[in-house]
């Protein structure tokens, strides 16, 4: 018994002896020889994020030979948000970026410079789907809007099929689609879609992304419908947009956009519908957007706009629906829109019109299956004659929710507003204190 306790101490103490060797003091099997230089390898690397790549350390004489049994007593990072190692040399990728990773043995430094790239870089290298640009810009909008989170991300960044990931449509070797609405993207939209010039259709409304709509998306000539409705976008609209001759559809309603209506969007000949409301815009509304002859929805409600509706939108002659109300507009109700044969549906209401509504307007307003003026516009007045009641079509005692004046107050305002003022032919608003339920975003087809 007691000379087995004697043989496990001895050997205990040898096994001391040989960790004391190697203990990086420079003693065992190199004997006293120091570390003159740490070689790490390979010196540099490259690693996706995620990923992990091993790096190795070998300690050398001043003569460049290597020392054996030597000990490399600590790794570290330069950046640990870009990559981090362990105590054995293996680097992690955390994010996009450039570390220097060092190992440090008997105070000799050997260092190694790694490169944190997404797994995106490499797909679109070994991918033949695509062009590399487009590829890239794939990968792009995922990391810019957090794809890791997205609601539905199948398939993206897993194989070199990006055709195949969700929501991206191709044909001919190019990206045409991309629809990723309602699926919880946030950040911003990567300027990096602008190369995507097949490109018909882009959905990316009802999200949370935020920032400018990239101007690159002007570069987009074969671009038919872009939708980015209903997030938080700012900014002022690209004067870029007005260069999209395909385009049939521009839906930018329920952002913060802020600025004025760019005039370039008049030159969108093919445009079917402009939803612009909902949103920060101010100035006057662009005459120039009377050229749009395809047009037939305009929906320019819920902004600060001001100044006249410009007699120029009498010229939309398919427009079918037209929202303008909650505005700031002011001025009389252009003739011209009784020109607006196919127009079914309009709301000019919270506004401050004013002037005698033309009979023309108020026979055409009349027909119209929902014509919404009120509350607001509180000086627009239609006279109560028996041409003018000829409009009332529904016998309803009013036009587009303006009551009958009688002639003389028509004409002549009272003298003392104090007594008698034309709000008092009003409508009744809600006993509730709400205001109507706008039904501006509920149009169908």
């Amino acid at each position: 018994m007691i000379e087995n306790s004697l043989m496990r101490i001895a050997a205990l103490h040898l096994v001391a002896a040989f960790l004391l060797s190697c203990d990086g003091t420079g003693t065992g099997i190199d004997g006293g020889v120091p570390v003159a230089a740490l070689e790490v390898i390979p010196g540099t690397a490259t690693v996706e994020i995620g990923r992990t790549v091993k790096l190795n350390a070998t300690p050398k004489d001043a003569s460049g030979d290597n020392l054996q049994r030597r000990v490399t007593w600590a790794w570290t990072s330069s950046d640990t948000s870009v990559a981090s190692v362990n105590g054995h040399g293996a680097v992690t990728g955390v994010s996009e970026g450039t570390a220097i990773i060092t190992a440090t043995s008997e105070g000799v430094e050997g260092v190694a410079t790694v490169d944190v790239i997404t797994p995106g870089v490499r797909i679109c290298l070994e991918q033949s789907q695509l062009p590399h640009a487009e590829c890239w810009a794939l990968v792009r909008l995922f990391e810019d809007t957090n794809g890791r989170r997205w609601d539905g991300s199948a398939r993206w960044l897993e194989n070199t099929n990006p055709c195949g990931w969700y929501g991206v449509g191709c044909g001919e070797g190019r990206v045409t689609s991309i629809r990723l609405e309602e699926n919880g993207l946030t950040g911003m939209i990567p300027t990096e879609l602008g190369g995507l010039r097949k490109l018909h259709t882009l959905d990316l409304w009802s999200n949370q992304l935020s920032g400018p709509v990239p101007a690159e998306l002007g570069n987009l000539e074969d671009l038919r419908s872009l939708n980015l409705w209903f997030n938080e976008l700012s900014g002022p609209i690209p004067v870029e947009l007005g260069s999209l001759s395909n385009l049939e559809v521009l839906y930018l309603h329920g952002n913060r956009l802020t600025g004025t209506i760019p005039p370039q969007l008049g030159g969108l000949t093919s445009l079917r519908q402009l939803w612009l409301a909902s949103n920060q815009l101010t100035g006057s509304i662009p005459p120039d957007l009377g050229a749009l002859s395809s047009l037939q929805r305009l929906f320019l409600g819920f902004n600060q706009l001001t100044g006249p509706i410009p007699p120029e939108l009498g010229s939309l002659s398919e427009v079918w629906a037209l929202d303008l109300g909650n505005n700031e507009l002011t001025g009389p109700i252009p003739t011209e829109l009784a020109n607006l044969t196919n127009l079914e549906w309009l709301t000019i209401w919270g506004n401050q019109l004013a002037g005698l509504m033309s009979l023309n307007v108020a026979q055409h307003l009349g027909q119209l299956g929902y014509c919404k003026a009120k509350p607001g516009n509180d000086d627009l007045t239609i006279p109560d004659t028996e041409e003018y009641r000829g409009a009332d079509m529904d016998g309803d005692g009013q036009v587009c929710g303006i009551e009958f004046v009688p002639t003389v107050l028509s004409m002549n305002p009272p003298m003392n507003p104090a007594r008698f003022t034309l709000s008092h032919l009003s409508p009744r608003l809600p006993t509730d204190g709400s205001m109507p339920i706008p039904v501006s975003h509920r149009i169908t087809g």
